[in-house]
């Protein structure tokens, strides 16, 4: 008689030192991209590069490539489709001495995360590319802080743009670019979108103390309609006089017709009061509070997941969801399958925190 095994597997996911599950209701799948290897760059590990562009030289796509806190003068090229993720957006630091792009994105599908760029023509310039996310970013002392040059259907995101010429700029750049929850200040323009540069989305901005907070010669939306509202502008001259934290009158963008709709009046006034958790059990979950009376539309999260036995564990989760006021919801990574240490990072709405954990595969065989 042959002798068959049965092996089943449990995944066990340990946040810090208690095993917490995941199950539950309200749980939302989000659009995810599961990674694939990483590489690092500074530090102290084996085999890791002393320059960001030699590790994009040496990924493939797909790959992740982490900067650990540092200085690196370079002029970087991203023309893969790579997530490119700085330890700490005010510690790891692109300088490009003053002259140059800093960061040159001529790819599709890239993610660029945690940076300060500085010192350069352009700070980040993605020419011609799509589907790239540029969130949660420095981009000080450049011509350009962020440039985008004929490219589509990219989300701009929780970046900070200050002392630049241009803090955000769009040439030619249409279609489904989303500029939100940015602040643009101390710039000669905040935020400038130039001839054919249509059909973009920018809301949720806090646009202060530039020369010119902004300037469109195109066709764009700048608010999110209301309740959601626009953005701030520190020389909006409204009143408020139902007391819902946006201005009763619309803000006018210069260069054309376009208007912000619903002008905030205080920056960040768009953000009720969100807390978020971190549990384990069959993969990372992500839970998201909303103490306030507002309903919080279009909230933006990511989740970072790596680590395990060679780095086996990589994985990143990003999306935008709503969450009711006074209610909740649940982001998940899916299942994640490997053993070892972990690191986890999360944010929401640009607030960050991260946590170890501890996965184990447990095998049981039963023999027939």
């Amino acid at each position: 008689m042959k002798r068959k095994c049965l092996v089943v597997g449990i995944i066990l996911l340990f946040i810090g030192t208690a095993v917490v599950p995941s199950f539950g209701q309200n749980i939302e799948t989000s659009s995810s991209a599961s990674r694939g290897p990483w590489l690092y760059v500074g530090g102290s590990g084996p085999g890791n590069y002393t320059r960001i562009q030699d590790a994009i030289d040496n990924a493939s796509d797909g790959d992740t490539i982490f900067v650990y806190s540092g200085v690196y003068y370079e002029h970087v090229v991203v023309n893969k489709t790579i997530d490119l993720i700085g330890e700490d957006k005010d510690t790891t630091v692109i300088d490009g001495g003053l002259i140059g792009v800093v960061i040159y994105v001529s790819s599709d599908g890239i993610t660029i995360s945690g940076f300060t760029v500085q010192n350069g023509d352009n700070g980040i310039l993605l020419d011609s590319s799509s589907n790239n996310t540029i969130m949660g970013n420095n981009a000080s002392n450049n011509d350009d802080g962020i440039y985008l040059f004929l490219s589509s259907n990219n989300s701009i995101m929780g970046n900070n743009a200050s002392n630049n010429g241009y803090g955000i700029r769009l040439f030619s750049s249409n279609n489904n670019n989303t500029i939100m929850g940015n602040n643009a200040s101390n710039n000669g323009y905040g935020i400038r979108l130039g001839p054919s540069s249509d059909n973009n989305h920018l809301y949720h901005n806090n646009i202060m103390s530039n020369t010119q907070n902004a300037i469109d010669l195109g066709r764009n939306i700048w608010d999110n309609g209301y309740p959601s509202g626009g953005s701030y502008w520190s020389d909006y001259t409204g009143i408020d006089a139902d007391g819902d934290g946006i201005g009763d009158t619309p803000y006018n963008i210069p260069g054309g017709s376009n208007q912000d709709h619903y002008p905030f009046m205080e920056p960040n006034g768009w953000q009720p009061p969100l807390t978020f958790s971190i549990s384990g059990g069959l993969g990372v979950s992500l839970k998201i509070e909303n103490n306030g009376t507002i309903n919080s539309v279009s909230v933006p999260y990511w989740i970072y997941v790596q680590g395990g036995i060679l780095g086996s564990i990589n994985i990143t989760v990003n999306g935008i969801v709503d969450v009711p006021a006074g209610g909740t919801k649940t982001v998940w990574t899916g299942l994640l399958f490997g053993f070892g240490a972990l690191t986890i990072t999360a944010k929401v709405a640009y607030v960050e925190k991260t946590t170890k954990g501890t996965q184990l595969i447990i095998f049981t065989i039963v023999k027939k």
